[in-house]
């Protein structure tokens, strides 16, 4: 173990934990944030970067090729190795223990006594002494938002600042109309993304899950929906040739973007109410300064002559999105 990280490895050579390699030892250098049972038929898309995989049968397939597309599917997705119950998991074939050593993937097998909570609980402990940095990472984070909320920060600002945080690219992007709303340094399309989603097991609820790992052109992107029905989502890809970032991290961001995201949903309504106002009074053939002038303060534009432009909207572009522009338009200006 390092000073900073605990490994495969590690926990190998922990002797109350009783476990061996089945396959990918080669992996061992791999590192452990958390330990945690998932027993959902895709757990990848559950679970995250570092983390180890307990599985007791359900979420690992007894075929040959099952096996094989599941350790390929958490693999791409960060996930540090699998560890097989004793007496309670399938056995690993052949085919499934090559592929294993081929993408240096641990596979691992825990004593039949070994209960899982003992092996989170010494993942946690061991990793106990590098929470400092995580939590002051997510202070900072927090940080950001305050200044963005008391109007010091502009949404660029906000992204970039996450963007180094999280060691990752960002964006933020509509379902509504697959554009980007909020830019960060993440620079691909967003239909590739939309694209992606439709292989994401949605559920019965029809909903994204927590977050999603899915392959955009050849980056691998996390998505992380911002709103109940994930509407918006947060696009993140790694800066470098890492598997991903701390998940825990960036929830976190997506937490932020959320809050950022919901102040600005507010903003955007209140600039559509003064301009209907505005619209109302021009349309029935008024033009009285004083009614008029407290709607355009409001919207910043303190000094006249006004012009009232119009315009159609492109490409059916949703109405929702159109104020969510004109909102992060208005903030510029301000």
């Amino acid at each position: 173990m390092t000073s900073n990280t605990v490994s495969v490895d590690d926990l190998i050579g922990h002797p109350q934990l009783r476990m061996r390699y089945l396959a990918g030892s080669a992996g061992g250098r791999r590192t452990v944030l958390w330990a945690q049972s998932c027993e959902q038929d895709r757990p990848w898309e559950w679970i995250g970067t570092g983390d180890l995989l307990l599985s007791t049968g359900s979420s690992f397939p007894p075929d040959p090729h099952g096996q094989v597309e599941s350790l390929r599917a958490l693999s791409r997705t960060g996930v540090a190795g699998i560890v097989l119950g004793e007496g309670m998991s399938p056995p690993l074939a052949p085919d499934a223990a090559t592929v294993a050593d081929q993408l240096d993937f641990p596979v691992l097998e825990a004593g039949y006594s070994v209960p899982w909570v003992l092996i989170s609980r010494t993942v946690a402990d061991l990793n106990s002494h590098g929470s400092g940095r995580q939590l002051r990472r997510i202070v900072r984070m927090y940080d950001l938002l305050r200044s963005t909320l008391s109007g010091d920060l502009d949404e660029s600002g906000l992204m970039g600042k996450l963007e180094r945080e999280t060691h990752t690219r960002l964006a933020v992007i509509s379902r509504r109309s697959g554009e980007i709303l909020v830019e960060g340094s993440w620079t691909g399309a967003a239909e590739d993304v939309a694209a992606a989603l439709r292989n994401v097991g949605t559920g019965a609820s029809g909903r994204l899950p927590a977050y999603a790992r899915v392959e955009v052109g050849v980056s691998k992107a996390t998505v992380l929906p911002l709103d109940p029905t994930a509407t918006l989502i947060l696009v993140a890809t790694p800066m470098d040739d890492r598997d991903g970032t701390e998940l825990t991290v960036l929830e976190h961001a997506a937490t932020i973007v959320s809050i950022f995201v919901q102040r600005l949903e507010a903003e955007a309504l209140r600039i559509r109410e003064s301009g209907q106002v505005v619209i109302s009074h021009l349309r029935d053939g008024g033009s009285d300064s004083e009614l008029l002038t407290p709607e355009f303060e409001s919207a910043g534009l303190h000094h006249s002559p006004w012009r009232v432009g119009m315009w159609m909207r492109e490409h059916g572009l949703p109405l929702e999105d159109l104020q969510w522009r004109l909102a992060l338009i208005h903030r510029s200006l301000r």
